[in-house]
C-alpha cells in the first residue's frame, strides 16, 4: 500500500492540516481475485455509487446550504413569459417584421387543458409531458396551455446542467413571491436529465413546494429513454428515466385539416402560406426546416464537405446520446467520420465553419449556439441522422460523454442494441487499476480461508442466510413504482423487474451467499439495518458530493454517536460478508466491534466519493472490488481495502494486520461532522491517494473553521 494523505481534524480551530502519513509498506503486494471483483447496481433513472475509508477525517461543524441560483429568482409570471426564451423555434418573417405568428388551437388543446389542471389541483403536483418531433409545435402547444390554465403562477426554467434536488426547498422558502404557485419550466427534458436528479419523488417534493412540472421532449428521445410501460411480468420491459414513464401528450408534425383551417383564418400571411402548403407540417414551415436540411445534406456538392461533415457530427452525437453542447474543437475531431468517401477537396476550417454555423432567412444556422458566449453548440434539432451510426461516433459519444450524459449514452446504446457501448457506458471501470503490480493467485491461495457452514459472526450457528449485497429498501427506491434495476460485473448485464425480483433474486445478484444465521442477520443487527435505512434515505435526498463533509447531527439528531456507530456497523456486516465469500480471513476486531467495541486497532473507516464511481454510477449503487495484500514471501495477507457506495458517497474499508496507530485511525463514526475525502479513481481509493476537495467545499471547511 501507498503512502496516504490525510485530512486532519477541524475540531479546536486548527483548521485544515495534512493528516499524519503512513509509511510505504514495501513488503507487500496487492492481490487480485477475479472473484473479489464486485459488481454494480444501477437504476433504470441512473448509475451506480461508491464509497471508502481514508486514513484521517476532518471534523466539521454546521454544513451550511447550498446557495440559491439566480435563475431561481428571476422567475416570471406565466402570462409575461416569451414562448421564444421558453425554446420555441423563431418563425421566418413576414411583411409585418419578424416575431411569432398568433398561436393556433391545436387538437391537443383540450387533453392539455385537462391535464394542467388536475396536477395544478393535486396536492403531490406532477408532471405534464409533451411530445413530438422537432418542430411539431410541442413548445408553444405547452406554453400556451399553461397560460390559459395558470396564467398566475411564477414560471422558473433551470438550466440544462441544473441539480434540481435542493429546488424544493428553495421554492417553499420563497412561498410569498408565488401566492398562487410555481411551475417548473424543462423544455427539451432529455437534456435535463442526467444532472437534474428528476425522479417521481422529486416531482412530488415538488408538488409539495407548490410547483408543477411542464416539460417537452422529441418523440425519438423519448422512445429511446424511456422504460416500458408494459406489464412488470412482461420479458420484453426494458429500462429508462422513470419521469418518462409519465403518459405524454403527442402533438403531430403534420396538421390535420381543422388545424389547417385555423391556420387559415388566422389572418397571418405566414400561416395562410404554411397551410396551404401540406407536404409539410405548419409549425414545421414556420421554423424553416425544410429549408435547412436540404442545404446540409447538399453540402457535399456544393463546395462544403467539411462543413456538412461538421454538422453531422453535431446530428451524429445528439443521437448517440450526448445532449450537452459540443465546443467547435470536439466537433472538429469527431467530423472525420462523416467526410465523404472519397472526399472531394474539403474547404479550410474556418470556411466550414462559417457555412455551419450561418443564419438562414434570419432564423438558425445548421449550428446553433448552446450558450451565450458562443463557446458549445448543437445541431439544429431538425437535423435528421444518417442510421445505423458509424461506430467511430458511437465511441467518440463515450469519450466525449459528461458524467449527465454517459446514462443515457448507454440507454440509447442498449435500444440501439449495441451492447459493446451500453457495457462501455454503464458498467465497467477495470482502466482505474491499470499500472498495479498483482500477485499471482495461485501463490496465495493456501492462505483463503475454507468454506464454512457456520455463521461467520457467532460462530456457533449454522449459516441459513444471505445478507443482502444492496439492502432491498434501497432498491425498491431505486426501482420507482414499476420499474426494472440493471446490474452488471463488467463481463455481464442483468435486469431485475419488479418488486417480486427484488425478493426472487433469480439472478443470484441482489444477496450474498448464506453465510450467516438468521439471529445474527436479523434481529442482533437490526439496530444497524435501520441506523444504514436513515442514512440512505439521507444520502439518495441531499446534494452532498460538492460538499466538505456530512452533518450525521442532521441526519440522527441527539442520538448521532450511537446510530453512527450502528451505520458502521451495518457497513461492518457488509464487509464481513464479502470476506466470507471471498474466503479472506475475518478480522476479530471486526467481530468484537459488531459485539459492541467502539473501535478497532486494526482497522479503518472513512466516508468518501470517488470521481470515477460518481461518472459511471452517480444515481444508483455500486460495490467496489476487494482487493487485499499479500505479504512478498506469500505467508500472510498484510491489508485489505474495500468500499460500498450509495450514489456518488461511500464508506471505505481498510485493514492493516500489524495494526493502525491511534493518531492516523480517525474513524468517520466518532464525529458529529466527518468529512467527505475525495479519490479521483478507484486505484487512488484503494491507494488512499486523495484529491483536493472542490472549491465549494473548501470554502466551506474554511468558512466552518471554530
Amino acid at each position: 500500500m501507498d503512502t496516504h494523505s490525510l485530512f486532519g481534524d477541524l475540531a479546536g480551530g486548527s483548521g485544515r492540516i495534512p493528516g499524519a502519513t503512513r509509511p510505504r509498506r514495501t513488503s507487500s503486494i496487492p492481490v487480485a481475485v477475479t472473484p473479489m471483483v464486485d459488481n454494480r447496481m444501477s437504476g433504470i433513472h441512473g448509475a451506480s455509487i461508491q464509497a471508502g475509508v481514508i486514513h484521517g477525517s476532518v471534523t466539521v461543524h454546521s454544513l451550511p446550504t447550498m446557495p440559491v441560483p439566480g435563475w431561481v429568482g428571476t422567475a416570471l409570471p406565466v402570462h409575461q413569459c416569451d414562448a421564444r426564451e421558453l425554446g420555441a423555434h423563431n418563425a421566418l418573417p413576414g411583411s409585418k417584421g419578424a416575431g411569432l405568428p398568433p398561436y393556433v388551437v391545436r387538437d391537443v388543446d383540450g387533453e392539455l387543458d385537462r391535464r394542467l389542471a388536475a396536477i395544478a389541483e393535486a396536492q403531490r403536483g406532477g408532471l405534464v409531458l409533451v411530445a413530438g418531433a422537432s418542430t411539431a409545435g410541442k413548445t408553444r402547444a405547452l406554453v400556451a396551455a399553461l397560460d390559459r390554465t395558470v396564467p398566475d403562477r411564477m414560471l422558473v426554467a433551470p438550466p440544462e446542467d441544473a441539480d434540481l434536488r435542493p429546488l424544493p426547498a428553495w421554492l417553499q422558502e420563497r412561498a410569498a413571491q408565488a401566492p398562487r404557485g410555481w411551475v417548473v419550466w424543462l423544455d427539451d427534458l432529455d437534456r435535463h436529465l442526467g444532472a437534474s436528479g428528476l425522479t417521481p419523488a422529486l416531482v412530488a417534493e415538488l408538488g409539495g413546494a407548490g410547483a408543477v412540472v411542464a416539460s417537452t421532449i422529441r418523440r425519438d428521445q423519448l422512445e429511446a429513454l424511456r422504460p416500458s410501460t408494459t406489464d412488470q411480468a412482461s420479458s420484453s420491459e426494458g429500462f429508462g428515466y422513470a419521469v418518462l414513464k409519465t403518459p405524454a401528450v403527442v402533438v403531430e408534425r403534420r396538421w390535420n385539416p381543422q388545424e389547417r383551417e385555423h391556420a387559415r383564418i388566422s389572418g397571418d400571411e405566414r400561416l395562410i402560406r404554411a397551410a396551404a402548403d401540406e407536404r409539410f407540417g405548419v409549425a414545421e414551415q414556420l421554423a424553416a426546416g425544410p429549408l435547412l436540411e436540404p442545404i446540409w445534406l447538399s453540402g457535399p456538392d456544393s463546395g462544403h464537405p467539411r462543413g456538412y461533415a461538421l454538422v453531422a457530427a453535431a446530428v451524429g452525437l445528439a443521437a448517440a446520446g450526448l445532449s450537452s453542447g459540443l465546443t467547435r474543437e470536439q466537433l472538429h475531431a469527431a467530423h472525420g467520420a462523416y467526410l465523404p468517401d472519397p472526399p472531394p477537396l474539403p474547404e479550410e476550417a474556418d470556411q466550414a465553419w462559417a457555412w455551419a454555423t450561418r443564419q438562414r432567412s434570419g432564423l438558425a444556422g445548421l449550428l446553433v449556439p448552446v450558450d451565450h458566449d458562443g463557446h458549445r453548440w448543437r445541431a439544429f434539432d431538425y437535423l435528421t441522422p444518417q442510421s445505423p451510426l458509424p461506430d467511430a461516433v458511437w465511441h467518440t459519444a463515450l469519450g466525449m460523454a459528461t458524467d449527465q450524459d454517459l446514462f443515457s449514452v448507454g440507454l440509447t446504446a442498449y435500444n440501439a442494441d449495441r451492447d459493446d457501448i451500453t457495457e462501455a457506458a454503464m458498467t465497467t471501470f477495470g482502466d482505474d487499476f491499470e499500472g498495479i503490480e498483482f500477485a499471482d493467485p495461485a501463490d496465495y491461495a493456501h492462505l483463503l480461508t475454507p468454506e464454512s457452514t457456520m455463521c461467520w459472526w457467532c460462530q456457533t450457528r449454522s449459516a441459513t442466510t444471505g445478507e443482502h449485497k444492496f439492502k432491498r429498501t434501497n432498491l425498491a427506491r431505486l426501482m420507482g413504482d414499476g420499474q426494472a434495476l440493471v446490474w452488471g460485473d463488467g463481463e455481464q448485464r442483468r435486469e431485475i423487474r419488479g418488486k417480486s425480483g427484488l425478493k426472487r433474486d433469480r439472478y443470484d445478484v441482489i444477496k450474498f451467499p448464506k453465510s450467516m444465521c438468521a439471529p445474527c442477520n436479523n434481529d442482533a443487527s437490526q439496530p444497524f439495518d435501520n441506523a444504514y435505512d436513515t442514512y440512505a434515505q439521507y444520502v439518495e435526498t441531499h446534494l452532498l458530493r460538492i460538499m466538505p463533509g456530512i452533518d450525521l447531527g442532521e441526519v440522527y439528531g441527539t442520538r448521532w454517536r450511537k446510530k453512527s456507530l450502528d451505520l458502521a456497523r451495518y457497513h461492518a456486516k457488509h464487509f464481513g460478508c464479502r470476506m466470507v465469500r471471498d474466503r479472506f480471513p475475518v478480522p476479530q476486531s471486526l467481530r468484537d466491534f459488531m459485539d459492541g467495541a467502539e473501535d478497532m486497532s486494526d482497522a479503518h473507516m472513512v466516508i468518501i466519493s470517488t470521481d470515477s464511481v460518481n461518472k459511471s454510477y452517480g444515481q444508483g449503487m455500486s460495490i467496489s472490488p476487494t482487493v487485499p495484500s499479500v505479504s512478498r514471501d506469500m505467508t500472510r495477507f498484510t491489508s485489505c481495502v474495500m468500499a460500498a457506495y450509495i450514489g456518488p458517497i461511500g464508506i471505505r474499508y481498510e485493514w492493516v494486520a500489524d495494526g493502525i496507530p491511534d493518531h492516523e485511525r480517525d474513524q468517520f463514526f466518532h464525529h458529529p461532522g466527518p468529512v467527505i475525502n475525495y479519490f479521483r479513481n478507484e486505484k487512488d481509493m484503494v491507494m488512499g491517494e486523495t484529491r483536493k476537495p472542490g472549491r465549494l467545499a473548501r470554502f466551506l471547511q474554511w468558512a466552518n473553521k471554530p
